[in-house]
């Protein structure tokens, strides 16, 4: 009888890696995307090749480029990832207690100016439960479980996400009161506005004052920065009623602009008991 042969084995956690790097493109953007560092993805990527017995990628000195291989194993590798997602949700599922960590994602703005007194109520209320706050104006993805739920000033389209609007505020333009008395006259083209870095170019507020030609002096990539620096005179601010402490508003209503907010979570995780007690509370404070 022949010995059976030993069946190769490596590390499922791999195949991240090998995702990131695909999606990234290089192994600086793959390590910012897990939180390691590039010689770690560069050595988990040689012992994952080497585990296939295949190169995935070519390194090049513009990054990584996927080899026809690499590209032609994604669609398993993405098949794996979606059925571990979905172990863990089920897993998740059996949890019955309120406790452990809840990442929430949203914009820098919503967490220095409104999410502190929902997290002061959570503190009270589930004493176990340890919030994550993730700031930041780019999308996570939720489907890969880069939080378990989020606020969004966009409504954020998938099947399996479940959405609910918190709240519709009037947009208008805000500065200091003594920017405001200078430039009471002024037509919006020629006063000094806060805008966005040509990252964020597409935001609402910032095509608006593209559109007007409007005169940008300081530019940043955060609201929090926007609102600090609006509130040292530098400029105005275009931005939602309700957030906007120490400065008055130049036109409180921007035309028929409005800004919103909305909450959502992935379908299955919206039933686990910790982020259910989050989503709760949230859906409580803007009633």
């Amino acid at each position: 009888m022949q010995p059976l042969q030993k069946r190769k084995t490596h590390r499922w956690d791999d195949l991240p890696i090998y995702l990131a790097a695909l999606r990234g493109g290089s192994l600086a953007s793959a390590g910012a995307a897990l939180g390691i560092d590039p010689s770690t993805v560069s050595r988990r990527l040689a012992a994952l090749e080497a585990a296939l017995d295949v190169r995935l990628f070519d390194r090049t000195p513009a990054g990584l480029a996927p080899t026809d291989a690499g590209l032609r194993l994604l669609p398993y590798a993405e098949q794996c990832e979606a059925s571990m997602d979905d172990l863990l949700r089920a897993g998740e599922l059996l949890e019955q207690d309120v406790r452990g960590e809840v990442r929430i994602a949203c914009p820098d703005g919503v967490a220095t100016e409104l999410l502190p007194p929902i997290l002061a109520i959570l503190r009270e209320r589930h004493p176990a439960l340890v919030p994550t706050v993730l700031c930041g104006i780019g999308y996570v993805d939720l489907n890969r479980r880069e939080a378990d739920l989020a606020l969004r000033i966009k409504n954020p389209p998938g099947e399996d996400l479940v959405t609910v609007k918190l709240g519709e505020v009037a947009v208008g333009v805000y500065g200091t009161e003594e920017l405001v008395q200078r430039h009471r006259e002024d037509p919006l083209s020629e006063i000094p506005f806060i805008s966005w870095d040509a990252g964020w170019s597409h935001m609402e507020d910032a095509r608006f004052l593209a559109s007007i030609g409007a005169n940008v002096v300081l530019r940043a990539n955060s609201l929090p920065a926007h609102l600090a620096a609006a509130r040292a005179g530098i400029g105005f601010i275009i931005n939602g009623a309700g957030s906007n402490a120490g400065l008055v508003p130049l036109i409180p209503q921007l035309g028929d602009a409005t800004g919103a907010l909305w909450l959502t979570a992935h379908r299955t995780m919206r039933r686990v008991p910790r982020v259910a007690a989050v989503w709760d509370v949230v859906r409580e404070f803007f009633v």
